[in-house]
């Protein structure tokens, strides 16, 4: 094997690594994120939510089974992959090129970005909804209304505090993207890395 192989694999071992940590951050993540929006609207779990994925939970064996727990599972079904596709992100930038790929501790820093960026979407988006429900399309509210929902307006809020979730990883991947591209192509410096340097 020649040195130039042995980097090559050393860089998409820790591109992969890296890709996993995401996804492990993401998964817990979405299982927070859920456990909060369960406690503002637990009609979007338990009508919204539970029609959605009651095949998989069927499937599963948890149909039946505690509401938080089923929301533990939509947490994770609902989350992995979007980590995924942002560590991919975050993995190849920080390990792909002529540079050195970063530390752990700089992709962690980055991946903080992502996850700072996923919570102030979440609520930013569902207060807007909370606050907007009243004037938004109230026929088409009513008729989830049939659905057996009552709060409407909380359930209306955690689609979009979800929706915020989404938006916020994604673009919180590529600035953090950019964030490690642009540190590594600077010449190294003595000391810590920081965000605002």
């Amino acid at each position: 094997m020649t040195p130039d192989m042995g980097q090559a694999i050393r860089r998409a071992v820790t591109a992969l690594a890296y890709t996993a940590i995401a996804a492990a951050a993401a998964v817990l993540y979405g299982i927070v994120n859920d456990q909060v929006t369960v406690t503002i609207a637990p009609e979007y779990y338990s009508v919204l939510k539970r029609h959605e994925f009651a095949v998989i939970l069927d499937r599963a064996g948890l149909l039946s089974a505690p509401p938080r727990f089923q929301v533990v599972v939509l947490g994770v079904i609902g989350s992995w992959w979007l980590g995924l596709w942002c560590g991919a992100a975050l993995g190849l930038a920080a390990t792909i090129g002529p540079a050195p790929p970063v530390g752990l501790r700089l992709f962690v820093r980055a991946l903080s970005l992502v996850v700072l960026a996923a919570v102030a979407f979440s609520v930013i988006s569902g207060t807007v909804a909370y606050a907007a429900q009243p004037l938004v399309d109230p026929l088409r509210w009513r008729r989830i209304a049939l659905w057996g929902i009552e709060d409407v307006r909380s359930v209306y809020a955690a689609g979009w505090w979800h929706t915020g979730a989404y938006a916020g990883g994604l673009l919180g991947a590529l600035v953090a993207s950019g964030w490690v591209i642009a540190r590594r192509s600077r010449p190294t410096s003595p000391g810590p890395a920081s965000l605002v340097a």
